[in-house]
């Protein structure tokens, strides 16, 4: 369901899922709002009490003793330094504060050294798979070029060297504004402007479309400015993303929420909705969704459009049309979600939680999804032949479009289960997820050969989990931290050699039925790349965690309320060996280490980081394997964040 709540993820303590929550500083128009670890409504809020006729502190007023009746005056002299004053026009909306502003300005820079673990591009090899295009592994464009070309870094600096570093840094400027039109009706919205630009990537005459420069292009080096962000000019996003807009209104009965809307359960690790301040991506649903509330408990349901395919902004010419509407539903995802269970509100916790008491949440979140028909690849836009004196109004034939449609008869069910402790000091989480469903009439090459293509159905059998938890000493400012987590991995490997998640696929794993027939089965389970275990591994090389067990210890000090500093140990075990390419099962030992300072006050934040990754087997190439070897690698990163939060 969709949520405002977001785990312990401040991003001078991340990546690490086991950070210490800390309040940060709201908007200079509005005070600061505990936020819960999971529940309904995609950024519902209390709406306060609103009822009239209560004493001090929302207690009744007290009667008046029992006396001797008392003659009524015949006329009643009101006391004018008593008296309550008349409404005045605004008051209504200066109490509600009408518009409400909060957000960030981030910066980060970052020093990768060997993130691809040696592993460079050699034509002499057929499969390598960290070589680049088919990798999105960090690897230098110069790596690619070897030996004695000019473009490499033996061939600049004459000498046997290869490129091994990158250095980089972006920023971020984000926005989430709030109109609350009255007490129960509000609306929320997300809008960043340079999401993660890449300092210093749109130099003036710098162009990705072929205009502007010279014959042989634009010097960089007369540059004087950065130019503003454009799509399609010097990049391929502009300036100002608008990413969430929604509505929300409560009614005695239940809560209403609706239009593009953040996705977070529990830990994150299944939907994250991107809020912490160190993520990246963050999901969104469209959708309509109703929650009630029942004995302390919640009950929301939803309906998504997951997906509905191509618009007639697509198939017709836009400026020709004005408005637009799905072209068809056959191709269209179907999403129905419902959750159930008990979230306290952060503050009653942590009251609760100083009176000693026990505090136990929990939720059940199941996700269903269906579909038909589906695009087999992105329509052709349609080409005006020379000399016809007109345009047509199609854009993308619609013949062409129905082209691109394949029969799937999908459907899938995703069940999530979560669970959180607090007691004293100790605080644990749990979380585990499961997905389950088919995709058919895949086209997948024959093992015969030859070219000729089959069709198939993908099976779909995922799992995942993790175990949290923490305990706080020493008045709170030690803190000793653990996490357990796992996600099923497919029998093999990438064909290609893919290692991260966006591009992997699984291969074929055997012959079934009558003829040459294959029987597809998709078992790799990933945690959403918004939930960070570390700063290398997972977050840089594999993208996120699937096909792993990992074990991490931390510990975490505060030496005052400013300054820190935080230690973890994580080491990964691969469960399907076979998929990466050393085919080992010890994947790495990975130390991260940072500094840490805050001023809440202010809104100002600030880090050090600094990480080193052991390899230990499983992301070697071996020589029997891939026809050249290269082991005992590792890789390191440095990295320095600063956040300015309101």
């Amino acid at each position: 369901m969709a949520h405002t709540a977001r785990p312990d993820t401040e991003f001078w303590m991340r990546p690490l899922p086991l950070c210490l929550l800390v309040a940060l500083a709201a908007g200079s128009l509005t005070g600061s709002e505990a936020r819960a670890q999971f529940g309904p409504g995609g950024g519902m809020r209390p709406m306060g009490p609103g009822m009239g006729g209560m004493g001090p502190a929302g207690q009744p007023p007290p009667d008046k003793p029992e006396g001797p009746a008392e003659e009524a005056p015949d006329k009643a002299t009101p006391d004018a330094a008593t008296e309550a004053l008349p409404a005045w026009p605004g008051q209504k909306e200066k109490a509600l504060q009408f518009f409400q502003l909060s957000g960030y300005l981030r910066g980060r820079g970052f020093y990768w050294h060997n993130l691809h673990l040696g592993h460079f591009n050699d034509p002499s090899v057929r499969a390598n798979p960290f070589t680049p295009p088919y990798s999105e592994l960090p690897i230098p464009l110069e790596a690619n070029q070897m030996g004695p070309n000019p473009f490499s870094c033996a061939g600049r600096l004459g000498t046997d060297c290869r490129t091994q570093d990158i250095r980089t840094a972006d920023m971020r400027f984000r926005l989430e504004p709030t109109l609350n039109l009255s007490e129960q009706v509000r609306i929320k919205a997300q809008i960043d402007i340079f999401d993660n630009l890449v300092l210093g990537s749109t130099p003036e005459g710098f162009y990705i479309n072929g205009r502007g420069g010279a014959a042989d292009g634009y010097p960089t080096l007369y540059n004087r400015t950065q130019v503003p962000q454009e799509s399609a000019i010097n990049a391929l996003q502009s300036s100002i993303r608008a990413k969430r807009a929604w509505g929300e209104v409560k009614t005695p009965l239940f809560e209403l929420a609706f239009g593009r809307m953040p996705l977070m359960w529990g830990t994150g690790m299944l939907f994250h909705d991107g809020g912490c301040d160190d993520c990246d991506f963050g999901v969104n649903v469209d959708r309509v969704m109703v929650t009630g509330h029942m004995w302390g408990h919640f009950l929301s349901l939803s309906w998504d459009w997951a997906a509905t395919g191509p618009t007639s902004q697509i198939v017709y010419n836009q400026q020709l049309l004005g408005w637009h509407y799905n072209a068809d539903t056959v191709d269209d995802v179907m999403q129905w979600t419902v959750a159930l269970g008990r979230k306290d509100d952060e503050e009653d916790i942590r009251d609760r939680v100083r009176r000693g008491d026990v505090v136990f949440n929990y939720g059940a979140f199941l996700m269903i999804r269906t579909q038909d028909w589906d695009l087999k690849y992105n329509p052709r836009p349609q080409v005006t032949p020379l000399g016809q004196a007109r345009d047509t109004a199609e854009l993308f034939p619609a013949g062409e479009v129905i082209k691109s449609l394949g029969r799937r008869q999908a459907w899938s069910l995703t069940p999530d289960i979560y669970a959180r402790l607090n007691w004293k000091k100790l605080h644990l989480e749990v979380e585990g997820a499961a997905v389950f469903g088919s995709i058919g009439e895949l086209e997948v090459p024959s093992l015969a050969g030859g070219g000729a293509m089959l069709k198939t159905t993908l099976q779909l059998q995922q799992f995942g989990g993790l175990v949290r938890g923490h305990y706080l000493l020493l008045r709170d400012a030690l803190r000793i931290a653990a996490e357990i987590g796992s996600a099923s991995g497919p029998q093999n490997g990438d064909p290609r050699g893919e290692l991260n998640w966006r591009r992997a696929q699984d291969a074929p794993v055997g012959i079934v039925g009558e003829g040459n027939v294959l029987q597809l089965r998709n078992t790799r389970f990933t945690f959403d790349p918004d939930y960070h275990v570390d700063l290398i591994l997972f977050r840089r090389i594999l993208g996120t965690v699937y096909n792993a067990t990992y074990f991490k210890p931390s510990v975490a000090y505060w030496l005052m309320d400013s300054f820190g500093g935080q230690v973890d140990l994580i080491y990964s075990l691969a469960n399907r060996p076979a998929t990466f390419p050393g085919h080992a099962i010890n994947m790495g030992v990975e130390i991260n280490a940072r500094l840490m300072y805050r001023n809440r006050e202010e809104g100002f934040y600030a880090l050090l980081e600094y990480g080193v990754l052991f390899n230990l087997g499983a992301l070697e190439q071996r020589m029997d394997l891939w026809g050249t070897m290269n082991t005992g690698t590792t890789a390191q990163v440095f990295q320095a964040k600063v956040l300015l939060k309101f």
